[in-house]
C-alpha cells in the first residue's frame, strides 16, 4: 500500500477559468489540490481535510475571505496561524 505523503493545498476560487490554472500550478509544486467554490464550503473542506495551504479568493459568495480568516484565526482544531500574505 502506497501512503500519499504530497502536502494538501485548499484552492478557493468562484471563477472556473481561474481555478483550473491555480490547481493546475499546485500539481506542478506536488500538492494534492482541494477546491472549493463558495465561502461555505471552504469553511467545510477546511475542517474535513486540514488542508497543509490554503489560496483564497477574498471576495467570495457567501463568505468572504477576510471574515473567514477572522473565523479560523487561531482555531485550535486546525493548529494554523491563518495569516494573510
Amino acid at each position: 500500500m502506497q501512503v500519499n505523503i504530497n502536502p494538501k493545498g485548499l484552492v478557493v476560487e468562484d471563477d472556473e477559468i481561474i481555478l483550473d490554472v491555480l490547481v493546475a500550478r499546485f500539481a506542478s509544486e506536488r500538492f494534492d489540490a482541494i477546491t472549493a467554490v463558495n465561502g461555505q464550503d471552504r469553511m467545510d473542506k477546511t475542517y474535513s481535510e486540514k488542508p497543509d495551504t490554503m489560496l483564497l479568493d477574498v471576495v467570495m459568495p457567501i463568505l468572504g475571505g477576510f471574515q473567514f480568516v477572522k473565523k479560523i484565526k487561531g482555531a485550535e482544531a486546525l493548529r494554523m496561524s491563518a495569516e494573510p500574505f
